[in-house]
């Protein structure tokens, strides 16, 4: 009896693990397993949210917490690292305890779907890019529970902190930049944006922008790669990311299936912003055509607000995207925002725009910064990404 039920148990954790990956994902094992863990918080989040215990949003919040590994003593042989308030922002501060100046100045804007993820979770990149560069790196940390635009306005305001005082901190002011990942690349790109925009001349420029595979627009979720990644064994998903950006710009998920359904725009609207989120702009083989059907009330209440460009940095003018530093934007192969990258990249080389874009294969979203990336591309993004640093601050 024993014997059969450690079988039946054996066969159920082998049929909650094998989730398989497409056939040319790199090290598809690697990448299954490490989704074990996030699959099983999802399904007790969803579980959770239906007994009416807990939302999903607050369920992963808990879990990305309980997750993070703080460790005892912030700096170590290299760095001396501390968490002051730039601009009245908690940051985590990287120092070389060299006793060089005028070092390069980076700021990090983690991911994490605007509400996970912190300082600490992405420490470990943080901290390479910090030694790597021999730069003072201020990662900023998010307030989750806010929506737009505290998190964009505290990024703003810790920038132009580091920005007004990087003497201070050992840093040049005419070599910082700024990057981010996914929810974080959108942080980045809109508080570049801001910045390009207020015309304060006092106030340094960002020398680079450096987005790994960043949410650009919640104009259209029916671009192609939305609609191939809709489900599937990614870390990303449409019904995740439209979640996402609902929470961010709302701090609900109100009428989330007009959302998903892509009827929350306006005809109008769509073909206003048809000129830059056309998929003219993309290769022709994922080229698909949108429906006029939509939700005439909430597109009414909603389009002004979602085409804002601190919000959509995808729809922002010619004239702004001339005003950006050089960039970097990295994109993966599974992954419902690769199409807006390739949109953004397609503008800015139109444009004359100086942009190093590099698409990786067999990866999904998250692979640059996750705690389980052991694949050899992790790594070769990773080094991709200090590199371009290192050239261009």
């Amino acid at each position: 009896m024993n014997t059969r039920l450690m079988v039946v148990l054996l066969v159920g954790v082998a049929y909650y693990v094998y989730y398989p990956f497409p056939p040319d994902a790199d090290a598809p094992w690697k990448q299954m397993f490490s989704m074990v863990l996030i699959r099983t918080i999802n399904h007790v989040c969803v579980f959770e949210e239906t007994i009416g215990y807990s939302s999903t949003i607050q369920c992963r919040q808990w879990f990305s917490r309980a997750l993070d590994t703080n460790r005892g003593d912030l700096s170590d042989t290299d760095l001396e690292v501390t968490e002051p308030l730039f601009g009245g922002v908690k940051v985590r501060l990287y120092t070389p305890k060299d006793s060089n100046t005028g070092r390069r100045g980076f700021v990090y804007v983690h991911g994490g779907g605007w509400y996970l993820g912190s300082v600490s979770t992405f420490d470990a990149k943080t901290r390479e890019i910090a030694r790597a560069l021999k730069a003072v790196v201020v990662s900023i940390e998010l307030a989750p529970e806010h929506p737009f635009p505290v998190p964009l306005q505290d990024c703003v305001d810790a920038t132009t902190h580091f920005l007004k005082h990087a003497e201070d901190y050992g840093a040049d002011p005419r070599r910082i930049g700024i990057g981010g990942d996914s929810a974080g690349g959108n942080l980045a790109m809109a508080v570049t944006l801001k910045l390009a925009q207020s015309r304060d001349t006092t106030l340094p420029e960002l020398r680079t922008l450096s987005m790994v595979y960043p949410a650009l627009q919640m104009v259209n979720f029916n671009l192609p790669s939305y609609l191939k990644f809709t489900d599937g064994p990614f870390l990303l998903n449409k019904r995740l990311m439209v979640s996402a950006w609902l929470n961010y710009v709302f701090g609900h998920e109100n009428d989330f299936h007009e959302f998903f359904d892509n009827k929350h725009i306006s005809p109008v609207l769509r073909n206003k912003v048809q000129r830059i989120t056309n998929r003219a702009l993309l290769p022709e083989s994922v080229q698909l055509e949108d429906s006029d059907n939509y939700n005439e009330s909430l597109a009414r209440d909603v389009e002004s607000i979602i085409s804002n460009s601190l919000i959509s940095p995808l729809l922002c003018t010619d004239d702004d995207l001339q005003k950006l530093p050089k960039i970097l934007l990295f994109t993966s192969q599974y992954d419902p925002l690769t199409d807006e990258s390739l949109i953004l990249v397609k503008r800015v080389k139109n444009l004359g725009i100086p942009i190093l874009h590099k698409h990786f294969t067999g990866v999904q979203h998250g692979f640059f910064a996750s705690r389980f990336a052991t694949m050899m591309k992790s790594k070769q993004a990773l080094t991709d990404y200090i590199e371009f640093l290192k050239k261009e601050l």
